[in-house]
């Protein structure tokens, strides 16, 4: 047992070190270790497949990153099926000391006086390109019955921050659940709910100098 826990450690090292230096040595980007949504492994002599762990590079096909009324930064990450999305108080102008925050519940809307505390992450499944049902949407929670460690997103020292971009790292452990309007999928699009991972990971990622634009 220790020697694959050492070596599942192993490959998110080198995971990590990979990203952390294609990401500094690439263009502007956004990359993490995340776990296949449909990777099922094989478990004893009969073979009966189980929901496991499978962790691969993930870069998005379309991201943006936006401020909206000057404390409250978003993060949209786009593949052809999925939408990742993080919420965080932006804080780089101000000068503060934290830097640092734990991921929680979902909220729609937050009043001024909190808007500087909450933080959370979404991953949207879709069904595919061209239609964009939503299968499954999965939450980071505050219960750590629910998903355990929701996550945490740090931004960078002040010394590696570029003016108009941001620098970052972040990890979420999110949990499925059915969207809005389930009940109206068809049978194929509720047993691809079913096949989808119970928990979406995001391991090691790292934002590096995107370029950040006024949100509405």
């Amino acid at each position: 047992m220790r020697k694959i826990i050492g070596v599942f450690l192993l490959i998110l090292g080198l995971g990590f070190i990979a990203c952390e230096n294609e990401t500094k040595n690439g263009d502007p980007s956004i990359i993490a270790m995340v776990n296949n949504d449909l990777f099922k492994a094989k478990q004893g002599n009969e073979g009966k497949e189980i929901n496991s762990m499978k962790f691969e590079t993930w870069r998005p096909q379309f991201s943006e990153l936006k401020v909206a009324n000057e404390n409250v930064f978003y993060l949209k990450a786009e593949t052809d099926t999925t939408l990742f999305s993080i919420r965080v108080p932006y804080t780089l102008f101000e000068n503060q000391e934290k830097r640092s925050f734990d991921f929680g519940d979902v909220v729609q809307a937050t009043t001024a006086e909190n808007d500087k505390e909450v933080a959370f992450a979404t991953y949207r499944v879709y069904d595919n390109k061209n239609t964009k049902t939503l299968i499954a949407i999965y939450k980071t929670h505050t219960d750590e019955k629910v998903v355990g460690n929701a996550g945490l997103f740090s931004y960078a020292p002040d010394e590696k921050q570029v003016p108009g971009t941001i620098t970052a790292s972040f990890n979420a452990n999110m949990r499925k659940e059915k969207p809005e309007g389930f009940d109206k999928l068809s049978q194929k699009q509720k047993d691809h709910y079913n096949d989808l991972t119970d928990v979406k990971s995001f391991q090691d990622g790292m934002i590096y100098r995107m370029s950040v634009s006024a949100g509405k």
